[in-house]
C-alpha cells in the first residue's frame, strides 16, 4: 500500500535470548527492519489497552498508533518472542498490540505502541 501519508521508521526486533540467573539476556544484535507506516497519537481508549499490558506499577509516558502493511511482533513470554521496537523521532517504543485488518480493500496492520 503506497501513500503519501507513510514514512520511513526502523524497526529493532530481537532475534533470540537465553534466561541466565532468571534474567532474559538478549543472544544477538537486534535485526534493523524498515517499515513503512502511518503514525498518529493514541486514544484514551488506547490508552487502557496498553496500561493492561504493562506490568505493575509501570506507567505510559507517550504511546501511538501505527498503520502499516508489516505485521509486528508483541511479547510472548511461552514462545521466548521480545516485542518489536519501533524508533519514532529517536525514541523508541514498544509493540504492544498489532491487530490485522485485512479486509481485502486496503490490508494493513494496526500496531499500538508505547514509549520505552
Amino acid at each position: 500500500m503506497g501513500s503519501s501519508f507513510r514514512k520511513t521508521y526502523t524497526v529493532k526486533r530481537m532475534t533470540g535470548g537465553n534466561f541466565i540467573n532468571g534474567r532474559y539476556v538478549d543472544n544477538h544484535e537486534p535485526e534493523m527492519l524498515s517499515i513503512n507506516a502511518s503514525v498518529q497519537s493514541a486514544s484514551s481508549y488506547n490508552l487502557g489497552i496498553i496500561q493492561a499490558h504493562l506490568p505493575e506499577g509501570k506507567s505510559i509516558s507517550d504511546s501511538r498508533i501505527l498503520y502499516t502493511s508489516t505485521e509486528l511482533k508483541t511479547v510472548n513470554v511461552a514462545e521466548n518472542i521480545n516485542a518489536d521496537i519501533v524508533i519514532i523521532n529517536d525514541k523508541e517504543f514498544e509493540v504492544i498490540k498489532c491487530w490485522p485488518n485485512q479486509n481485502g480493500v486496503i490490508n494493513h496492520y494496526r500496531v499500538l505502541v508505547a514509549k520505552k
